[in-house]
């Protein structure tokens, strides 16, 4: 009798390697120039609608909270990909919109001046044989939830 297996994930379980989630001091800057921004505007609207005072408070806690849930999918995670899957990974990761740029790092199809500079995948092979993804923890999330095509088993 043969029956379908599960869908086996493409990448095994990530681990976050770091608190850090600024891949540099100008990931820092604009992350730090987009909240003030963000916070200006917030203001602006509520003066503008004559908020009352729950209501700014509402606004700015909500504004605090998405903000570092933001930088909490940033973190810098790694997963395992084993050696068979690497060509469905990097056929994956070009359906993210994510180009090669050198050596085992793929970066979006955006301008420069649009990206993290964590926002980035990076590719390389352990001893034995498997791909280490490193990338942000949704990026990770992302292609953890990519699976396989199902394999017919038979008993």
């Amino acid at each position: 009798m043969f029956h379908f297996a599960s869908k086996p994930r493409l990448l095994l379980a990530p681990r976050i390697t770091s608190l850090n989630t600024f891949g540099s001091l100008r990931d820092l800057a604009v992350w730090i120039a987009a909240i003030t921004l963000a916070a200006l505007v917030v203001v602006i609207l509520l003066e503008m609608a004559r908020a009352t005072p729950d209501s700014r408070t509402g606004a700015a806690l909500g504004l605090v909270v998405s903000s570092l849930l933001m930088r909490v999918l940033m973190l810098p995670a790694r997963a395992r990909c084993l050696a068979s899957n690497r060509a469905i990974l990097v056929e994956r990761i070009a359906d993210l919109r994510f180009l090669a740029c050198q050596d085992g790092v793929y970066r979006m199809r955006a301008p420069r001046w649009t990206q993290w500079d964590n926002n980035a995948i990076s590719l390389s092979l352990d001893a034995a044989g498997d791909t280490l993804v490193t990338a942000p923890l949704y990026l990770i999330w992302s292609l953890r939830r990519s699976q396989l095509p199902a394999q017919v088993v038979s008993d």
